[in-house]
């Protein structure tokens, strides 16, 4: 795997320096403080932070693989002939929305963040059009169609949002609910929040 075709699978030698050698240091409050730029001020602060995270992270990783199970079980059984253009092209608005808004929030214009990306903006289109919209608008269609059958709201109330938001951004790798949001778009979460209760109902 080396990226150099002629060394690679060769044997080697490397030359190295050793400029020290000791004990580890012992971890206290201002060694935390040290290494993490006063993000923690304590070693039982960073313990706890690290604690909940990976806790919270390997129920998601968990859950996950359970929710992608029974979705393939769900997707798989239904077949959608043709994916309704305005769908798709209602997707592709609401992600310029997303991001014109993203963009103006940081001083910028959308014309800014599609320079920013190598895009012209019928060029960006097209790409959500064709690389985005299929899975995104599909996943809505069959979510919309279970919703129905089984007598789910397909609305997401403010308190199932937040209860997502809380729940889910430090397993997700965000300080806090308002940088998930912030980071991700309310529209692609709200999409997260349906998945989740139709997931959760056929469990």
């Amino acid at each position: 795997d080396y990226p150099i075709d002629t060394l690679a699978g060769k044997m080697a030698d490397f030359l190295v320096t050793v400029n020290y050698a000791g004990t580890p240091a012992e971890v206290t409050d201002d060694l935390i403080k040290e290494i993490t730029f006063d993000e923690f001020d304590s070693v039982s602060a960073w313990k706890k932070y690290y604690t909940e995270y990976y806790e919270e992270y390997y129920a998601l990783l968990y859950k996950t693989e359970i929710n992608e199970a029974i979705w393939n079980n769900i997707s798989t059984s239904v077949k959608i002939h043709k994916l309704p253009v305005s769908d798709r092209m209602d997707y592709c608005n609401d992600m310029i929305e997303y991001f014109t808004d993203t963009a103006e929030e940081g001083g910028y214009t959308y014309a800014d963040f599609l320079e920013a990306q190598g895009y012209t903006e019928n060029e960006f289109l097209m790409m959500l059009y064709d690389d985005l919209s299929e899975e995104a608008v599909t996943q809505k269609l069959i979510l919309s169609a279970v919703c129905k059958r089984e007598g789910i709201s397909p609305s997401v109330s403010d308190d199932e949002y937040n209860e997502y938001l809380k729940n889910n951004y430090l397993a997700l790798g965000f300080s806090s609910a308002e940088e998930f949001e912030n980071s991700v778009g309310r529209i692609t979460l709200e999409d997260s929040v349906l998945f989740e209760k139709v997931i959760r109902d056929r469990k």
